[in-house]
């Protein structure tokens, strides 16, 4: 009837009236946190992007990487094999911190030395959750803020998660290219798929180089960033876009390079590395 069509239209102008902040600006300098006996001590740092203050909670997680590159969060009624948490032994601090408009905030790990810990690699997700900082006017009134009388100003709050690695004694890590292939991606442009491959008591964490060979010269057609298959997985089948038609390439070559901040691995030396010169 026409009063419920009046209530459906009201209904909809206050939705569409919301308006959403963006997203809290919170600038991770560092993707991943390593640390191992030598050091001793990490430390990363966030840095606050926006015009006003932002706070965060600091706790640790368990996350792990399934093969469809889904993650489970905190299963403590599923064993996971291969997989060692490192929080039982780091102290973190600050637990709580207040970032300031345009400010950077370090964040600092250190070893809890233990007797007899078994070497092999320990990893912890550190999670920072958003804390509501109170918008104070000037009568106190913390209700949502009007926008000139159009809409109302919502908070959207975005947690961030990033692993920590800490590496005992020694350890090992192999890798291997298997499965190279080149075709036509779900969207159509020339795409290379290709299979990782990883042995050993810890991950593999790094980027995949991919040259063109002419025959005259080489060219590099593509940086894939931020490959990992961590110690729960033993392989991850990766694509990347490919900037030209391999079949103008006599040879393709991919090279996996480890993580720069990797304590075992620096210099960019590649770890493994593989030609493929079509079907």
């Amino acid at each position: 009837n026409a009063k419920n069509r009046v209530l459906a239209f009201l209904f909809a102008a206050m939705f569409l009236c919301l308006t959403p902040r963006p997203s809290q600006a919170l600038l991770l300098l560092e993707s991943y946190v390593f640390m191992n006996e030598r050091s001793g001590s990490a430390v990363m740092t966030v840095k606050n992007t926006e015009e006003r203050p932002l706070a965060y909670r600091l706790s640790w997680e368990q996350v792990y990487m399934t093969p469809d590159r889904g993650r489970q969060i905190d299963r403590p009624d599923v064993a996971i094999e291969n997989v060692k948490a490192a929080d039982p032994y780091l102290y973190m601090s600050p637990r709580r911190m207040v970032i300031q408009p345009r400010q950077m905030q370090s964040i600092r790990f250190m070893l809890r030395r233990e007797k007899d810990l078994p070497p092999g690699e320990y990893r912890s997700y550190i999670f920072l959750q958003p804390e509501k900082i109170a918008d104070l006017r000037a009568n106190n009134d913390t209700s949502p803020r009007i926008l000139q009388g159009q809409g109302v100003q919502l908070d959207m709050l975005a947690g961030y998660r990033l692993p920590v690695f800490f590496l005992n004694g020694e350890t090992t890590l192999d890798v291997s290219f298997t499965d190279i292939r080149a075709g036509k991606n779900r969207k159509g442009k020339d795409a290379l798929f290709f299979t990782m491959n990883r042995t050993g008591t810890r991950s593999a964490i790094g980027k995949v180089d991919v040259v063109c060979d002419k025959g005259t010269a080489e060219e590099k057609l593509l940086v894939r960033k931020d490959v990992k298959i961590f110690t729960e997985l033993n392989r991850r089948d990766f694509s990347a876009v490919l900037e030209a038609a391999p079949s103008a390439c006599k040879t393709i070559t991919l090279s996996f390079v480890p993580h720069i901040r990797d304590p075992d691995y620096k210099g960019g030396q590649p770890m493994a590395v593989a030609q493929w010169s079509g079907p």
